[in-house]
């Protein structure tokens, strides 16, 4: 038994010395960076089997109903420019203004904690908040892995949310946060009354800080 005993912690030691054999670590917290003005990235969206391409452009921060905020200006080369208008904090969605007015009159207030920073693996949260016209309104969001995800754009490491009703009948959004370019490149959503969108990271152009 010793013998044996000996044998297996030499076959150990060996491993470990020739770095063959390692253990699995979490992976670094992802802590809050949003990108710098300038900053561009093209999404590939498919909303419904409709195809799209979405420009988004980091402008320098602004203010909108007397706070500070960072601006992201959008365009698919047919609808009119939006401009999203997010938290300075958290980079959290509050409304997209197009025509300098909130569009359809949709808000969220204060916004809408898709994001809850840091990311880590298995961090689960509460998203309270009011959606405009319709209300209080909640969802349950939880980290659900830290896991490879390729796009055109490439493979990216990525921690992959979810978001979702309390119910889980009535609307999802995932999205996979790539902490290594601070964009994310890959979302999906489904609204039980509207359908299926997607969205993939197709190009990128990162702005140094």
């Amino acid at each position: 038994m010793n013998k044996l005993l000996h044998i297996v912690l030499g076959a150990l030691a060996a491993l470990l010395a020739a770095g063959t054999l390692c253990f699995a670590q979490d992976p670094a917290p992802a802590n809050y960076a949003f990108p710098a003005p300038g900053t561009r990235w093209q999404m590939a969206v498919n909303n419904d089997g409709k195809p799209s391409l979405v420009t988004s452009t980091v402008l320098e921060d602004g203010d909108y109903q007397g706070q500070k905020v960072h601006r992201v200006s959008m365009s698919d080369g047919e609808a009119e420019p939006s401009i999203d208008i997010l938290d300075l904090d958290t980079g959290n969605w509050i409304t997209t203004l197009v025509g300098g007015v909130p569009h359809r009159g949709v808000y969220a207030k204060p916004h809408n904690a898709l994001f809850s920073w840091p990311l880590t693996t298995d961090k689960r949260w509460r998203a309270d908040f009011l959606y405009g016209s319709y209300g209080p309104h909640e969802m349950r969001v939880y980290v659900d892995a830290y896991e490879e995800v390729t796009v055109p754009a490439g493979t990216f490491k990525a921690y992959k949310v979810i978001a979702a009703d309390p119910a889980g009948r009535w609307y999802r959004t995932t999205y996979w946060y790539a902490p290594s370019i601070g964009l994310v490149v890959k979302r999906e959503d489904w609204a039980k009354q509207k359908g299926r969108k997607q969205s993939e990271l197709k190009a990128y152009r990162l702005v140094a800080q």
